[in-house]
């Protein structure tokens, strides 16, 4: 019954505006010259298995592990700047696979550093830069510096694209921008050990009315598990990919139904809405356990 009621809240199978997404969840290594060769295979790879992608994600702060708290000199040691010279494989690679790719790494700006999310566009230019808005105390404690804004909007093939890091998501500043920005598609990254029955994954899905696509990392760094949980869900809220405990890929193709009157939209805000509460008020402990 709620599929049935979800495809005709949002009916994908219409022509629109489409996109082929792939949300890559990786291993780290503790050198930064090796996570960048790690993130350029993965490119090399997924394209040569799926040339029909578009967007490939990754997850946040690549260049190295990531445990700020711990660490906070290494920390500092493995930013880099978002300079021509570091970023030429990954924007070579764009430009001949006519693709976007996103990824998070920390970033050396002058004497700031910053936890940064970078979108490289098919024609090998920057597009967008987020950095991450919403540090926690360990990053800060770190030298890392705050972005300017809690979500970074950009345009992805006709799909309104909001960027954003993380505890970004978990601002309430963030969480109206995102509603009233009325996205198409929000891409979050992570470096988040563990969502228990994505729990959060599922608030997020039911919340913005949007296609929301998160990366991961996955593996044991130092004694820090992280299970790589990685999803991609629909403006119905359902998950249509969703993958943990493992390294690897999420592909789905994103189709835009641009087919909605009010009374449809209407209905689908309010039969989400509906299942975000349940889901809110079932899961009371496991919030105030968040908090």
């Amino acid at each position: 019954m709620l599929t049935k009621l979800s495809s005709w809240f949002y009916n994908t199978q219409i022509p629109g505006d489409h996109l082929k997404v792939a949300c890559v969840t990786i291993s780290i290594d503790q050198d930064p010259e090796k996570n960048m060769g790690k993130i350029i295979n993965h490119v090399d790879a997924l394209m040569q298995a799926h040339p029909d992608t578009e967007l490939i994600l990754f997850g946040e702060m690549l260049l190295g592990w990531f445990d700020p708290e711990k660490s906070p000199e290494y920390h500092q040691a493995i930013a880099r700047p978002l300079s021509k010279d570091f970023l030429q494989p990954l924007t070579d690679r764009c430009q001949h696979y006519e693709i976007y790719t996103c990824f998070g790494m920390p970033e050396l700006d002058g004497e700031e550093r910053y936890n940064t999310q970078v979108l490289i566009n098919p024609d090998g230019k920057l597009q967008a830069v987020h950095r991450k808005w919403n540090l926690k105390s360990a990053e800060r404690m770190a030298g890392y510096q705050s972005g300017s804004a809690p979500v970074t909007l950009t345009n992805i093939k006709n799909l309104r694209t909001g960027i954003l890091i993380c505890s970004d998501a978990a601002h309430p500043k963030t969480m109206w921008q995102l509603v009233k920005s009325r996205l198409d598609l929000i891409i979050l990254s992570l470096a988040d050990d563990s969502d228990e029955d994505f729990f959060m994954a599922k608030f997020n899905a039911h919340m913005y009315d949007a296609w929301v696509a998160t990366a991961n990392r996955y593996g044991d760094e130092d004694g820090h598990y992280w299970n790589g949980h990685t999803v991609i869900s629909d403006p119905t809220g359902s998950l249509r990919a969703a993958s943990k405990d493992k390294a690897g890929y999420l592909l789905f193709d994103i189709n835009l139904d641009r087919d909605q009157n009010f009374l449809k939209f209407l209905l689908r805000n309010a039969f989400t809405k509906t299942y975000l509460l349940s889901h809110l008020f079932g899961n009371l402990k496991r919030i105030k356990d968040y908090i």
